[in-house]
């Protein structure tokens, strides 16, 4: 594969990432807040966003951020994702079965989100077998 190829996947593959980021972060804001679309070079500078080297997102670290909403299923496009910490927030509804695509999670805090529908541990355990779970 020639180094044009390469990049153009890669660069389809962050467009995704930063899309999904995007769409994420606008279903789990709090009130009046807007949401701008990010571009590729600034995506390392979001709040609670660590990539890897090669731009991937392997870290969501938004605790207590007064984030109301669903987990949207879109979660699931994140498959390097290694961290999720969404504790003390306002997270509601379930938790995506799409989840199950972020195959290299392996801490899943989800603490005091009051409203959050969380299935039995077995359950979470069958959907993301190798993840570390606080719930």
């Amino acid at each position: 594969m020639s180094n044009s190829n390469s990049n153009s996947n890669s660069t389809g593959t962050n467009m995704t990432t930063s899309h999904t980021l995007t769409a994420s972060k606008t279903n789990l804001l709090a009130n009046n807040i807007t949401v701008m679309r990010p571009s590729l070079s600034n995506l390392a500078n979001w709040y609670g966003v660590k990539l890897d080297s090669g731009g991937f997102v392997i870290s969501l670290t938004l605790r207590s951020n007064r984030l109301r909403g669903q987990i949207p299923p879109s979660i699931g496009r994140l498959t390097r994702l290694e961290y999720l910490d969404l504790n003390n927030n306002r997270i509601c509804g379930s938790i995506p079965s799409s989840l199950a695509a972020c195959v290299r999670l392996k801490d899943l805090y989800l603490t005091d989100n009051m409203e959050l529908n969380v299935p039995s541990r077995a359950e979470l355990q069958a959907l993301i077998p190798k993840c570390k779970l606080r719930i």
